[in-house]
């Protein structure tokens, strides 16, 4: 979704949604003009965040949320804060960018114990009330699954931009033996 501010309330928009990606503009810049339609066509792709067009000129207390001091300037915000920012009038590193935004919300989704019970439990209800039912083996399962999350996302959202897997690449390792048990207790 991408919302054009028609007042100066960026500080609620960010507070009320959980990844805001921002350019910031003026009308008489033209590297914004040029960014504004590749910004828009790049909401349309990536629905899951909110993306705000900000006038930097007639919002002052929406530019001072990000260190805004050359335009366009581009302002990812997580939790309300900024978490990321950059100044480009480059697509290529404008949709990096974004990937970068995407993927920390899918981070704190993947890894979120509520997300992974719930979907282990919709996926196979016996294994979820075997493993959960013990609270400790609960948390073992819980961060075995989150210690590959985080690279997981990074290698699908990699692998969907058509880009390099930025890790080094996993060597041949032995199977630990508790990951292979666990691994049969879930049947992946």
């Amino acid at each position: 979704m991408i919302k054009e501010l028609e007042q100066d309330n960026l500080t609620q928009l960010v507070s009320e949604n959980d990844t805001v990606v921002v350019q910031y503009s003026a009308s008489w810049c033209g590297n914004c003009r040029i960014m504004k339609p590749k910004f828009k066509k790049l909401a349309t792709e990536n629905e899951s965040m909110t993306f705000v067009m900000a006038d930097a000129e007639k919002f002052p207390e929406s530019r001072k949320l990000a260190s805004v001091d050359n335009l366009p300037t581009f302002a990812a915000f997580k939790g309300g804060k900024v978490s990321n920012q950059i100044q480009t009038n480059k697509t290529d590193v404008l949709k990096d960018f974004i990937d970068e935004a995407q993927l920390k919300q899918l981070q704190k989704k993947a890894t979120s114990t509520t997300y992974i019970s719930n979907t282990l439990k919709e996926l196979n209800p016996e294994s979820h009330e075997r493993l959960f039912g013990d609270a400790q083996k609960g948390e073992e399962v819980l961060d075995y699954i989150k210690s590959d999350a985080e690279k997981m996302l990074r290698f699908g959202l990699a692998n969907l931009r058509g880009k390099n897997f930025k890790e080094e690449p996993v060597q041949d390792t032995p199977i630990d033996p508790d990951a292979e048990k666990l691994e049969n207790e879930l049947d992946i």
